[in-house]
């Protein structure tokens, strides 16, 4: 009986491993909307990092108790967001804007500080007859 335990127990870890080489090490989530505006009025509001906490998951209601910085430029390439919040709520972080156009969109560097993950990420804008479809 204890034999037959340690084979499934060994089984187990061997399949465990074996699905470690396996599984990709990233993964990628997507979600678009199609907005009434040009690209260009969708990234001015995308390229400034203070109008985020408005829309974004990073909130308030999500965690009272999370403080917020802006530093960098002000907006685009180089603007800063980091915020401190509960370790059950928004935990530590930072945002970076990278890349910022104002026809195709912006993209970040997103790092949660007290796991050191780190999430790069975009927000493309593609122009549709006088609307622009935002996937981020």
């Amino acid at each position: 009986m204890l034999k037959n335990i340690l084979i499934v127990l060994v089984l187990l870890l061997l399949a465990l491993v074996v699905v470690g080489f396996v599984a990709p090490n990233t993964i990628r989530v997507e979600r678009s909307v199609v907005i009434a505006a040009e690209p260009a009025a969708v990234h001015a509001s995308l390229a400034d990092l203070r109008t985020w906490p408005e829309w974004s998951a990073w909130t308030k209601e999500r965690d009272p108790s999370a403080t917020w910085e802006f530093s960098g430029a002000d907006r685009g390439v180089g603007a800063v967001w980091s915020w401190k919040g509960a370790d059950d709520g928004l935990g530590v972080g930072r945002l970076e804007i990278i890349r910022s156009d104002p026809q195709t969109g912006i993209a970040y560097d997103l790092v949660f500080d007290e796991n050191g993950m780190e999430a790069p990420g975009e927000v493309v804008l593609v122009s549709m007859d006088g609307q622009t479809q935002v996937t981020w």
